[in-house]
């Protein structure tokens, strides 16, 4: 920087004993003479030096009075120039103390900057450190989300294979409720058919009985009244023996077609009792599928609402997984767009 008093004559003096020395001028040693003055002065200095010793001429021939006024004229112009140069230094030394404050408020600004860059450093730091962690978690947490889907797509399997087979099992009941009301609609048509056949039977048989028994009665007491006419008329009427013989031929006839009715009536009879033990039969057939009816669709029940709870318990799980999952996604996004600054800015 320029001090006050600081002169091209100075320079020029500075250069003029260097040259006589035999060093050449240089800003330096013209700074060591001197003591002061700031490099860019005294380079302006001895350049113009430099040019005037170039540009001298021969003056033999002028006058000493013109030469002494040109000398005025020089040393005015100098002195003129000088002080424009003070006023400059002094201006430009103005300026590098404002350029100084203003510098050394940038630098308290830039001391500031680093501090707070510093303390963004650590915390970006911090943060990562965070993201890492929370990276390493966020893994952890794919990875066991991925074997909990896993698990989930096994029990949809096993979910779906229970349904399928609760399905089977439904259509199996509903062909065996079919079946079973087909035999069962059969059975009663059956029953019907061969009670009513066993009922005409019977009926005849019955009408067919009392009439041979009326008859038989009619003719057993008129029967037992000609033995009573014969016994007293044995020995007026012989002739009644032959009448007698063919009324005990004829009772013989009688009683052997009321063995034959009385047989016939028996097997009737053991029809009806066959036909009886079949229909308890068939009941009790009807009472077994009833109850096995009842044993399945209560099976069912319990196999429809296991399932239904399995499927439940599921359900809350996947909805407890698409939450983790949702959160997941939000804490991925909200790091992206952290640290997406910091990506670009080294991009």
């Amino acid at each position: 920087m320029a001090r006050t008093g600081i002169s091209y004559q100075n320079v020029e003096e500075a250069a003029l004993h260097l040259e006589n020395s035999g060093i050449t001028p240089t800003i330096d040693k013209v700074r060591e003479i001197l003591g002061t003055g700031s490099k860019s002065t005294l380079a302006r200095y001895l350049k113009k030096w430099r040019e005037q010793k170039q540009q001298e001429v021969d003056i033999s021939g002028i006058s000493y009075d013109i030469l002494l006024i040109v000398k005025k004229l020089q040393m005015q112009l100098e002195t003129t120039a000088n002080q424009r140069i003070i006023e400059i230094e002094t201006q430009y030394q103005q300026s590098q103390e404002d350029f100084n404050n203003k510098n050394a408020l940038l630098q308290q600004q830039l001391n500031n900057l680093v501090k707070e860059n510093k303390q963004i450093k650590n915390e970006k730091k911090s943060l990562e450190q965070s993201y890492t962690t929370l990276t390493q978690q966020t893994i952890k947490q794919t990875q066991t989300l991925n074997k909990k889907e896993q698990t989930v797509q096994v029990l949809h399997t096993k979910v779906e294979q229970l349904q399928q087979h609760l399905n089977d099992k439904q259509q199996t009941l509903q062909q065996q409720e079919a079946y079973f009301q087909h035999y069962q609609e059969q059975m009663v048509q059956e029953r019907q058919q061969e009670k009513q056949y066993f009922q005409m039977t019977e009926q005849q048989l019955k009408q067919q009985l009392d009439a041979l028994t009326q008859q038989w009665q009619e003719e057993k007491i008129y029967t037992k009244e000609l033995l009573v006419k014969l016994e007293q008329q044995t020995e007026e009427n012989k002739t009644l023996s032959n009448e007698i013989i063919q009324l005990h031929n004829m009772i013989h006839k009688k009683e052997q077609e009321i063995d034959l009715l009385q047989h016939k009536k028996n097997i009737t009879e053991h029809r009806i009792i066959e036909y009886e033990n079949k229909q308890q039969q068939y009941q009790k057939n009807i009472d077994t599928l009833q109850t096995e009816k009842e044993n399945q669709l209560h099976t069912f029940g319990q196999e429809k609402k296991s399932l239904s709870n399995s499927i439940n318990r599921l359900v809350v799980q996947l909805q407890q997984k698409d939450a983790i999952l949702q959160k997941y996604r939000t804490m991925q996004e909200k790091s992206h767009l952290l640290f997406k600054p910091d990506r670009d800015k080294k991009k």
